[in-house]
């Protein structure tokens, strides 16, 4: 017959103060995928969504057939402005 155990579970130490080390962890990630998305914003190959996706249509994404140049946006006049 199974018994159940009065001892607590061992976690490891790390895992255990995961409070102190999560919000680092969340910034490290944020900031790496930050970097990714401008290296993607200028131009960078790889970026996973779009036209060169494969199975977007097939996966029922919304980005699937986004330009992978963005569009030329201009004033009615025609002029560019930054």
């Amino acid at each position: 017959m199974l018994q159940a155990s009065t001892r607590p579970a061992t976690v490891p130490g790390w895992w255990r103060r995961w409070p102190t080390w999560s919000p680092y962890a969340a910034m490290a990630w944020s900031v790496l995928y930050g970097a990714l998305a401008l290296s993607w914003a200028a131009g960078t190959p790889g970026f996973p969504f779009g036209e060169g996706d494969p199975e977007g249509a097939a996966m029922g994404s919304v980005l699937f057939a986004a330009p992978a140049e963005p569009p030329d946006w201009s004033w009615p006049d025609g002029a560019r402005r930054a």
